[in-house]
């Protein structure tokens, strides 16, 4: 056997369908109107029990464009009963644009009403995958591939650009080596589905999903990274489902070579909300800026340069909104939360968080597996760095321009803390 086992790590993992309705208002896209018409793959939610001995921590992944407090506070005390602090709770989504609306309210486009029926679809399905999870916990292994994807995440502005195309793969097995679930992570937005898609799909993490499970029913979690400048709007050749293959084809081609071991040990965690300034405006300039905007989407023929305009108007839209409301911008509050295992550091931030950040928090880990996470906890929308100050993210966003540096800042002496603790 190619793995080294850490004599007290024990792990277990669970999943569930979330069951919807027949027809849902769907979110991600503003320009998408209809509501659902069927299901090209079920969303799910996914758990996993990780630790050393019995500490414990929990990460659950869901198959939605984005969480909030409510969603993930009714999570964490729904397991405090069974010894799991909310610093041991870590809640994720996957991002997808081919889900339900009515999860979740706030974040940039200004969700205002949560859907019971839908809410409590995930909620149900929370329950079945912890209790799975916790079911079978044992001992247990954990190993890893890494790879560099080519040819699915590109910056969504300028293919040229740099992006983080590191794509890592965490396999969880029991002590003969058999596994129990998966646990990956990869910063691209899932949107290969486009706005004339109706029916329900977790988008690019369902198919690697299923080309990873193959023929079992095996948990698998995805954890999306700072993906919020990076998607395949320059790399897909369509938007329908036989892309989906291809492009998940080409994530799982990456993870190859012998598995390498991952050391457990007691989990550490650190949590804080940090407090971000809100973005603010004249309203006649971010009317300037959306004149001028429209006039080069008009210009324009190309179609991924005509979704990169379409989106700058969309946030220019949403920001002149917001200013026109003369409601006095309020202070951000971004919950920046930490695990160590061992070898293992997961660091994690509401909304979506831009490249940049996950390059700070690698830079600044010490661990030799470090997995930046974006989309946990709450959707606070785009965190941008201090230079990005035209295009859809800055228009959009909530915060203000530097509001990445100043998580990634916060992430970074998470890690540096539990180091030396």
């Amino acid at each position: 056997m190619d793995v080294t086992i850490s004599p007290e790590a024990r792990a277990g993992a669970g999943s569930a369908v979330v069951a919807l309705p027949p027809t849902v208002p769907m979110a991600g896209y503003g320009a998408r109107t209809e509501p659902s018409s069927g299901v090209l793959r079920p969303l799910e939610v996914n758990a996993l029990a990780l630790g050393y001995a019995d500490h414990l921590v929990l990460l659950l992944t869901v198959d939605a464009v984005g969480v909030d407090r409510g969603f993930v506070a009714a999570i964490r005390e729904s397991v405090a009963d069974r010894g799991f602090g909310a610093d041991q709770v870590l809640v994720a989504a996957s991002h997808t644009h081919s889900g339900p609306a009515g999860l979740r309210t706030g974040g940039a486009e200004g969700a205002a009403v949560v859907d019971p029926v839908v809410r409590g679809g995930y909620l149900d399905a929370t329950r079945a995958a912890i209790d799975a999870a916790l079911a079978s916990v044992g001992p247990a292994e954990v190993s890893v591939r890494t790879g560099q994807v080519s040819g699915v995440a590109a910056h969504r502005h300028d293919p040229t650009r740099p992006v983080d195309q590191r794509a890592t793969l965490l396999r969880i097995a029991d002590r003969r080596g058999n596994p129990l679930g998966y646990l990956w992570n990869f910063a691209c937005h899932p949107t290969v589905l486009g706005a004339r898609n109706t029916l329900i799909s977790p988008d690019l993490p369902g198919d690697v999903r299923a080309a990873l499970r193959a023929d079992t029913d095996l948990p698998v979690l995805y954890v999306n990274g700072t993906a919020g400048d990076v998607s395949t709007r320059f790399t897909r050749r369509a938007q329908t489902p036989q892309e989906l293959r291809r492009l998940a084809g080409l994530v799982t081609e990456a993870w190859h070579g012998p598995w390498r071991p991952v050391r457990v040990a007691p989990p550490r965690t650190c949590r804080e909300v940090v407090e971000l300034p809100a973005a603010s405006d004249d309203p006649s300039a971010v009317r300037r800026r959306l004149t001028a905007a429209e006039a080069r989407l008009a210009a324009e023929a190309d179609p991924p340069r005509r979704r990169v305009l379409e989106t700058e108007v969309q946030g220019l839209r949403r920001r002149l909104d917001r200013v026109r409301s003369g409601e006095p911008a309020q202070p951000v509050l971004a919950e920046a939360h930490t695990m160590v295992l061992g070898d293992l550091a997961l660091a994690a931030l509401p909304g979506e968080p831009v490249t940049a950040v996950g390059r700070t928090v690698r830079a600044a880990s010490r661990y030799p597996v470090t997995l930046p996470i974006g989309y946990a906890g709450d959707y606070i929308g785009y965190l941008t760095t201090t230079d990005m100050t035209t295009g859809y993210e800055a228009e959009a966003a909530i915060a203000a321009p530097g509001a990445a540096e100043l998580v990634a800042a916060a992430l970074a002496h998470q890690l540096r803390t539990l180091e030396e603790g």
